[in-house]
């Protein structure tokens, strides 16, 4: 009998340490997966970062290529304020304003006559 539980002790013993080494080698295959996640994130980081840097090196060229086309034609409707004070302070400049119900203010539409009363 003592040979029976010491067999019995035996086999108890063997199947935990077959759980334990499995639970290790488990726990090994874990933290490989781990590191190679934290890999893989670590390259998609990189990889973000270079996009974003590329979208904001875009964004800055086409952000220059407006100020350049504003700057090449400022000079067209750009003025002084004295350049339109003289315009607006004129006697002879009167601005005859327009409005419709649910409309907004505003000139009056090109080759509107006096005649067409009933469209104001």
């Amino acid at each position: 009998e003592t040979k029976k539980r010491e067999r019995l002790k035996r086999r108890r013993l063997e199947r935990q340490r077959m759980k334990n080494l499995n639970s290790a080698r488990n726990a090994a295959l874990q933290e490989e997966k781990r590191l190679a996640r934290a890999a893989e994130f670590e390259k998609e980081l990189e990889v973000a970062q270079v996009n974003r840097e590329a979208r904001r090196e875009r964004f800055q060229k086409a952000r220059q290529l407006i100020v350049d086309e504003l700057e090449a034609e400022c000079h067209y409707w750009m003025t002084s304020t004295d350049e339109v004070n003289k315009v607006f302070d004129a006697d002879n400049i009167d601005q005859e304003l327009w409005t419709r119900p649910g409309m907004y203010v505003g000139a009056p539409p090109s080759g509107l006559n006096d005649e067409d009363d009933d469209f104001l």
